[in-house]
């Protein structure tokens, strides 16, 4: 049997990271013991691993949540870690081994915890004009291991020093997964004509021939129906769409729609279950930190398309940490997938993969997950301006990552980003990443 043994003050951070890493993420059976010790020890076969214990040692419960407690990151290398080098949030990084115990100078549970709560956006105060953590201002960006999985390599990194002592009990067998999903801000574009010929005008006035050109098939096809595309490519990827709609967004509340418009949503959304797909809850641009408008929002979501809704994504990417958890747990949610940086693509969390949701404030594990967002295509296309070549090597990246770590990698295409010359290049790139064709 595999014994932690931790150190006696902030149990529910220390007990939520241990649960998360050996229930969650390995799989194992295992058993936490308090005692009155300076560092976290596992005791499996008369063998010991000793973790330091940086952030938390000798603090009072909840001390750590001040901004000097914000790490400066270093690199080390050992032969522990699975890549060429690993970054060290909480630590001084070394490693001492002998015959029956390795002493482990990098604190992961810290490190991970830091990674999974994001207790990091809640004492940095600079946001954006949307009230948005700016990528560009997280740790993890700044220390250049942002496009790295690192709770995943901190896994990997305990779990070589535990089989180097002779640990034989096996580990779940993760495998790596494809999430596709789709933010349906504008469910169909409404007075298509008039607003198709103003893009068309736009084009013209700038001298783009071949942009305004592009638009005109819209007159005959609306350019946000684009379910049936992402259904069919998610099929051929044996892996399924999850599309969140808005009940709330810039085109106007859904419940105010005519009923035509109510009922060609509705198809939409009986084409996407009829499919086996999924349909989630897209919360709209004010809705982040306000309960009442969130719950009124799902309410209104729920009674057009008459089915209840368990996952999805806030609007812009809004949220408010930890509060809006809060909404989405009260709201008993199983997935959020709203955790990836506006700016910047990206491991917000440290991972890829899904995990149980920690509010550092009530310190208490929720039933909720979040999935992280890894690549969302606004990032790619406006913030970060990148040529379509270059969006196509950033999607490879991280699915290589996702196959390398068994990891889930989580992607968002919206439904309205296939418009004009980009858009349908973008269209191209997308089918040719995930299915390696035209």
């Amino acid at each position: 049997m595999l014994v932690v043994y931790i150190p006696n003050n902030n149990l529910p951070e220390r007990e939520y990271v241990i649960n998360t890493i050996f229930g969650e993420f390995l799989g194992l059976d295992f058993q936490i013991r308090k005692a009155n010790i300076a560092s976290t020890k596992l005791s499996f076969n008369n063998k010991i691993i000793e973790i330091v214990d940086s952030l938390w040692k000798g603090k009072e419960d909840m001390d750590y949540l001040r901004l000097d407690n914000i790490p400066s990151v270093k690199y080390v290398t050992n032969k522990f870690a699975v890549e060429k080098d690993i970054p060290v949030l909480y630590g001084d990084g070394n490693i001492d081994e002998s015959e029956d115990s390795i002493y482990c100078g990098i604190d992961i549970f810290a490190s991970i915890f830091f990674m999974l709560t994001r207790w990091e956006e809640s004492v940095v105060s600079k946001l954006d004009e949307h009230e948005r953590f700016i990528g560009k201002e997280s740790v993890a960006y700044k220390a250049g291991f942002l496009n790295r999985p690192i709770v995943n390599e901190y896994i990997e990194l305990l779990w070589n020093m535990m089989v180097a002592l002779g640990y034989e009990d096996n580990r779940c067998d993760r495998t790596f997964k494809l999430v596709l999903t789709h933010d349906i801000d504008f469910p169909f574009m409404r007075y298509r004509f008039l607003r198709i010929s103003k893009y068309i005008a736009n084009c013209l006035m700038r001298f783009h021939l071949n942009d305004a050109l592009s638009y005109f098939p819209f007159y005959l096809q609306d350019p946000y129906d684009t379910y049936d595309f992402f259904m069919d490519v998610s099929e051929m990827a044996d892996t399924e769409s999850h599309f969140y709609f808005m009940s709330d967004g810039p085109d106007k509340r859904l419940i105010n729609y005519s009923t035509g418009e109510k009922k060609r949503f509705r198809s939409i959304v009986d084409n996407i279950t009829k499919r086996g797909h999924e349909v989630g809850f897209h919360p709209g641009y004010a809705s982040f930190f306000n309960n009442i408008t969130w719950r009124k929002e799902k309410e209104e979501l729920e009674s057009v398309i008459n089915t209840k809704v368990l996952e999805g994504r806030q609007h812009y990417l809004r949220f408010k940490m930890p509060e809006t958890f809060v909404l989405w747990e009260e709201n008993r949610m199983e997935y959020d997938s709203t955790l990836s940086y506006f700016d910047v693509e990206g491991f917000r969390c440290g991972t890829g993969d899904s995990f149980p949701v920690f509010n550092f404030i009530e310190r208490k594990t929720y039933k909720l997950k979040e999935r992280p967002l890894i690549v969302m295509d606004a990032t790619l296309v406006s913030y970060r301006d990148y040529t379509i070549e270059k969006i196509r090597n950033v999607l490879e990246n991280y699915l290589v990552l996702g196959k390398k770590y068994r990891m889930q990698i989580t992607f968002l295409f919206h439904n309205s980003s296939f418009m004009g010359k980009k858009g349908c290049a973008l269209k191209k790139i997308y089918r040719k990443v995930l299915l390696g064709s035209e």
